[in-house]
């Protein structure tokens, strides 16, 4: 499958957005691909879900979308619906899963931010309910807004104990790896022939 992932648009923020998106939107379908992955912050404000809407409204291939910290701040994504919102879909023979992992939070001193990252065990239970079915050769894609393993939490002053979920359980990335190695293995072997 050939597919494009891009993130961080930043509609109607900074100069000539509307450009630069339909130049890279351009670029991106030169490639041919079946599919885009869009991970999220189209923008800050419902103008940006406007433009955004508008730019692809022609686009022929399918777009999947992946909340991000500026769906929260636009009020596309509701403060109680964040990081409930995953989707999968079948295309071509592979598995496309997005995660929502950022979530809302009322900013305090210690984490001024009105959002931070969570994989908790009801992701998980999701996650594991979506692949219960799935055929170990079928290839798998999974994408989020921000990796469930990663630096960020804690460069950004998220640290375990802090009066908010963390990820900080070692064992969540570990269960999430256990959940799709196998059949992550199998769709690089797949792809390595090709």
């Amino acid at each position: 499958m050939r597919f494009i992932y891009f993130t961080d648009i930043h509609l109607c923020e900074g100069i000539d957005s509307r450009q630069g998106f339909a130049a890279c939107l351009e670029a991106m379908l030169a490639n041919n691909p079946q599919l885009l992955i869009n991970g999220g912050d189209l923008g800050i404000n419902p103008e940006a879900l406007a433009l955004y809407d508008e730019l692809i409204k022609d686009v022929s291939v399918p777009i999947l979308h992946s909340n991000g910290n500026h769906e929260i701040c636009s009020g596309y994504v509701s403060h109680e619906l964040a990081g409930t919102d995953h989707k999968s879909t079948d295309i071509d023979g592979v598995h496309l899963v997005t995660l929502d992992v950022v979530r809302y939070f009322e900013p305090t001193e210690a984490h001024p931010w009105n959002w931070h990252v969570l994989a908790d065990d009801d992701l998980l239970a999701w996650l594991a309910a979506d692949l219960a079915t799935l055929d170990l050769q079928t290839p798998l894609i999974v994408a989020s807004h921000v990796p469930l393993s990663t630096t960020w939490p804690s460069r950004m002053g998220q640290q375990p104990g802090m009066e908010f979920p963390t990820c900080s359980d070692p064992s969540l990335t570990s269960r999430l790896c256990t959940a799709t190695t196998t059949r992550i293995a199998v769709t690089m072997q797949i792809t390595s022939r090709s």
